[in-house]
């Protein structure tokens, strides 16, 4: 069975299945809703729902100051309705298989770290330039999340396009 994995930016949800090996099988990718948990939920369920029968497990990548550990997450980031919430059981509320959560900027350095340009570093930094910007840490081949999981983040900075859909639907 493979992985579906999202990486969920402030503009786009990028996803695609993996094997095990983390080899792309297929990808796509849907416009990130920024009224509401709900339909970002319910964005993430049509997604499953196209591969349901082909995966065993869900990985998500997303903006904001997260506890992996369990799914909590604490600031935002760019996706501003998703303050103090555990995404992981709103995701289960709906889905009944394993899923996991790490900051985007994390998810990229620890991709780096495994497959990418870092693979031959042990300590390295990532720096994400997208709706907002992010970053993460390897320090020993390891993320370093920091006592408060803020470790890499570098600032949060929006477009001139996202602050008028945040303000939006703020109104």
């Amino acid at each position: 069975m493979e992985k579906l994995v999202l990486d969920i930016g402030g503009s786009a949800i990028k996803y695609a299945l993996m094997d095990k090996d983390f080899n792309i099988l297929k990808k796509g990718e849907e416009k990130t809703p920024l009224d509401s948990l709900n339909s970002l939920i319910n964005t993430i369920l049509k997604i499953y729902k196209k591969h349901e029968e082909e995966v065993d497990g869900i990985a998500l990548s997303m903006p904001g100051n997260i506890d992996s550990k369990n799914g909590q997450i604490y600031q935002p980031g760019a996706i501003l309705y998703n303050a103090n919430i555990n995404i992981i059981k709103e995701i289960n509320k709906l889905i009944d298989i394993p899923v996991s959560v790490e900051n985007d900027g994390k998810s990229a350095a620890l991709a780096e770290a495994f497959k990418g340009n870092l693979s031959n570093c042990s300590d390295g930094v990532v720096l994400i330039l997208g709706t907002g910007v992010g970053g993460g840490i390897i320090k020993d081949k390891k993320i370093h999340k920091g006592s408060h999981f803020f470790a890499g983040e570098f600032s949060f900075i929006l477009g001139e396009d996202q602050k008028k859909d945040l303000k939006t639907s703020l109104l």
